[in-house]
């Protein structure tokens, strides 16, 4: 039985895996970066990433049915490609740990103050474990479900904030001299996660696919322009700069009539959101871990990838400044991820097609 996965739900797979976790400190980042005007530098790099991504969905096309780790045999050799593959595994692995304890301390401060760490991340990885064991097309239609009422959640609550703000919070809505090169490093990881269509098969009714991953990856450049500038408009650039998670305390400012602490509301929808962006990311360590050991069982895979991942996430809890060596490492990692290694192949599989062309 194929994967196959709809052009739809390719476009909520990458909102979710991409924006999830991002929306709830990106505001703080950009108004310390690039203030007012950090949409201009939301813009370009999403521009860019839509380049990169849709470099990778050519490929795929180009390969009917075959993932990255397929069609790269014959491009590279299957050496290249199985070093390239555990590269991949390895740095998926480090996001999923740095995200487990970050999802920790998300449940922790919003919704179960009491209970202890280590249990809420057994429970989270134990969920995560058991929803890879599912197909890629079953994990595909709950992201799409998922990402429909995310959606609508946080573009109807951007809105909101938008009518209610100070419209002279933004203003001016675009000044040269706060632009720098800051905002682009900071939004490297927002945007990382491109990477997923690497272990998507396309199909004859993925007609459409590299106009549809383009338009999604400008379509989160605009939600992330969305959510920045509504916090801002609500908060002011000030309290945006200085309250961490300042997306979730603009929530809290915003008064509307019949409807209290707004921020609830957003916070229960978020949550699946989150979950779904975990499952998303666990999903490439089981598809990345399934190729480099094709005939190892997914089930007993996903039981050792669990396992792992717990065993590192207590590790990194007792050791300090940990999160400061992620912050640093994952940036220059997503780069080689997202633009150089999809790159050279990229060129690698034009030429191969040029030389195909020229012998037929």
């Amino acid at each position: 039985m194929s994967d196959k996965v709809t052009n739809r739900q390719i476009f909520f797979m990458l909102v979710l895996l991409l924006s999830s976790f991002s929306t709830l400190d990106l505001p703080r980042s950009m108004a310390q970066s690039d203030g007012r005007s950090s949409w201009v530098s939301i813009l370009i790099i999403s521009l860019i990433y839509a380049v990169s991504a849709s470099m990778i969905a050519k490929m795929n096309k180009a390969h009917e049915g075959e993932v990255f780790f397929d069609y790269g045999k014959e491009l590279a050799g299957k050496f290249t490609i199985t070093v390239v593959t555990l590269y991949y595994l390895v740095y998926y692995y480090m996001i999923a740990i740095y995200l487990d304890t970050k999802m920790v301390h998300f449940l922790q401060a919003n919704f179960l103050p009491k209970t202890p760490c280590m249990v809420m991340l057994l429970f989270g990885i134990l969920l995560y474990s058991y929803a890879i064991t599912k197909r890629l097309t079953i994990i595909a239609r709950l992201a799409e479900l998922i990402g429909i009422a995310f959606l609508i959640m946080i573009v109807a609550i951007s809105i909101a904030m938008l009518s209610t703000g100070m419209v002279y919070n933004i203003l001016p809505l675009i000044n040269l001299k706060e632009i720098s090169g800051k905002a682009f490093k900071d939004l490297i990881i927002p945007f990382g996660g491109i990477e997923l269509l690497l272990v998507l098969p396309f199909w004859k009714e993925n007609k459409k696919v590299v106009k549809t991953v383009f338009f999604t990856l400008l379509f989160i450049g605009f939600l992330y322009v969305l959510v920045v500038q509504s916090t801002i408009l609500t908060l002011g650039i000030n309290n945006t700069m200085t309250l961490n998670d300042s997306f979730i305390e603009a929530l809290r400012a915003v008064e509307i009539p019949m409807i209290e602490r707004l921020d609830i509301y957003y916070l229960t929808f978020n949550l699946s959101a989150l979950f779904m962006e975990m499952i998303l990311l666990y999903t490439m360590i089981i598809e990345f871990a399934s190729k480099l050991l094709p005939k190892a069982k997914r089930g007993v895979l996903c039981i050792y990838i669990g396992a792992i991942s717990f065993t590192l996430c207590f590790i990194k809890s007792k050791l300090e400044n940990v999160d400061q060596f992620f912050l640093k490492a994952l940036p220059v990692l997503a780069i080689l991820s997202s633009f150089i290694i999809p790159f050279v192949f990229y060129i690698a599989d034009r030429m191969a097609q040029s030389k195909q062309k020229e012998k037929g």
